[in-house]
């Protein structure tokens, strides 16, 4: 069989052969993507048209070129895209709804149960509301408060549905409360240290909704009950209770990177141990640090709102 010789083809049937060329590699690549792929999985992020399903190169013998992509099914080590019936609870297999309980006294909104659901949208709502008088120990609000293990129970962690070792990599993409004085966060502990170590605070998105466009990044170390470590960091974001925005932190044991829609919230020290997550939202206190000097508006009935798209966790 001869070779085919593009230099004495004329120009039309170069192009032609050429685009053939090329269709056939788009087909192969295609074929080589979905081949690795679970039936179900989603590596396109649908809100930001960005790949987030990580790849490896195999070595096969039998592949074209000898190599071929291989994607991984588990791409998360933990998730919650809250998917769940309107009106729904979270998922009690990943989170533990926290006890209507709260420090006494306490410098912002208490739990309430029924402020954690599920909104039927793809969206967890943590809610904050009035009350008619004061809730608990928290004044005239009620907040809500989940997490992935049993937190205020003492250390280690008790009742612990997920954790993470470092390092690892997590997501949020949320919509927070629109009042002055709200306190929504994401926050991140290791659950596996005694009170006698440290204990690391990852203060991944805590907000103070007085300052909406202000987003906060902060870090702590506690050790017997005490702040003996503080970082802080800070991006300026469009308002936050109005645009949904993409919250997210590389945790790592010489670092901790901090982000928002990608740009540095700040890079603090590294921390180590097994990590879970905290997702609440509150109604701060006058005078206390997350009001910021704000309260809701006595002409605004409520609730505020504080929604969650997804949590994410992978591994780096």
């Amino acid at each position: 069989m001869k070779e085919l010789n593009l230099k004495k083809l004329k120009l039309p049937s170069r192009i032609l052969v050429i685009f053939i060329c090329v269709l056939f590699a788009q087909i192969g690549l295609l074929f080589i993507f979905n081949s690795g792929a679970a039936p179900g999985d989603n590596f396109i992020e649908p809100e930001t048209g960005i790949l987030t399903h990580p790849a490896v190169v195999i070595s096969n013998a039998n592949a074209s070129g000898g190599k071929y992509l291989q994607f991984n099914g588990n791409k998360y080590l933990f998730n919650d895209e809250f998917n769940g019936a309107s009106n729904a609870q979270p998922d009690t297999s990943k989170w533990v709804i926290h006890d209507e309980k709260c420090d006494a006294p306490a410098n912002y909104s208490c739990p309430k149960n029924a402020n954690a659901f599920q909104d039927g949208n793809g969206n967890l709502v943590l809610r904050t509301r009035r009350e008619s008088s004061n809730w608990l120990t928290g004044g005239p609000y009620s907040g809500s408060w989940i997490s992935t293990f049993r937190y205020g129970y003492g250390w280690p962690a008790t009742g612990v549905k997920a954790t993470t070792p470092v390092p690892f990599k997590v997501e949020m993409r949320a919509l927070k409360p629109n009042t002055p004085g709200a306190w929504p966060s994401l926050w991140a502990m290791n659950t596996d240290r005694s009170t006698s170590q440290n204990i690391y605070e990852l203060d991944i998105s805590e907000q103070r909704m007085t300052y909406p466009t202000s987003a906060g990044c902060h870090q702590h170390t506690w050790l017997n009950g005490s702040d003996i470590q503080a970082w802080d960091g800070a991006a300026t974001v469009s308002n936050m209770a109005i645009n949904w925005h993409l919250f997210s932190a590389n945790v790592y044991t010489d670092r901790v990177e901090y982000y928002v829609d990608g740009i540095s919230c700040g890079t603090s020290y590294g921390v180590n141990g097994n990590f879970g997550l905290i997702l609440n939202n509150a109604i701060a206190l006058p005078g206390s640090w997350g009001s910021g000097n704000g309260q809701p508006a006595s002409s605004d009935p409520g609730p505020w709102d504080f929604l969650v798209d997804y949590v994410r966790v992978t591994k780096l």
